[in-house]
């Protein structure tokens, strides 16, 4: 991506050497180029996985779990041992790809990556098994 940003900048510099734009070709230009650069800054980090789960930290008995489809939505869905040792899904939401159409919180979306790739971090670092472990010790 990073070079076919810089080849697109090139070609830029090439045109504007070689003419005089328009206004609109100008426009046209610059509209291409912060797509591109607002493509990158959405690919810059993106999880190992398309599907990140984490127990809370109070209890065993409650998990989130994020899941990137292949169209790049975000759905969020939210767990809770529903007490017969089988989980009862509390609920679920959806952030849509913005560029896919349908997509109104780019921000939201971001940050939900974010997560995601934070919550892959707190699982290597603290794996499930060692929190559960803990809380066994606990009670």
């Amino acid at each position: 991506m990073r070079k076919e940003l810089i080849e697109r900048i090139d070609f830029a510099v090439s045109v504007i050497d070689v003419c005089t734009l328009t206004k609109e070709s100008t426009k046209c230009l610059l509209l291409d180029l912060k797509a591109a650069l607002s493509k990158q800054e959405a690919q810059s980090v993106l999880p190992k996985s398309n599907i990140v789960t984490r127990h809370e930290d109070m209890s065993s008995a409650g998990f989130m779990r994020l899941f990137m489809q292949d169209d790049g939505d975000i759905c969020i869905l939210l767990f809770k041992e529903s007490g017969e040792g089988r989980n009862a899904k509390m609920c679920d939401i959806e952030f849509c790809e913005p560029s896919s159409g349908g997509g109104r919180s780019r921000h939201t979306r971001k940050a939900l990556i974010d997560l995601m790739v934070a919550m892959e971090k707190d699982n290597e670092e603290r794996p499930e098994t060692a929190m559960l472990e803990a809380s066994k010790e606990a009670k």
